[in-house]
């Protein structure tokens, strides 16, 4: 019986986190992110505004302007 109760916590343990990996499908072009949440179908589309001098292969810092639709 106390087999029977691991497995089944373990399930739901592993079942949830696939369920949260799986919710947002992101998306990338140029400059925009678009987030989609499958859970609630919003569509959060993101503009990226990147700090100071851009420089090919370069970390810099950046923001996200983020408004739902």
């Amino acid at each position: 019986m106390k087999y029977f109760a691991a497995i089944v916590i373990a399930a739901l343990i592993i079942s949830t986190a696939i369920g949260l990996v799986f919710r947002w499908d992101i998306s990338v072009a140029q400059k925009n992110v678009y987030r989609l949440d499958r859970w609630a179908g919003a569509v959060t589309h993101c503009t990226i505004t990147i700090q100071g001098m851009e420089r090919a292969g370069s970390l810099q810092p950046f923001n996200l302007d983020c408004e739902t639709k």
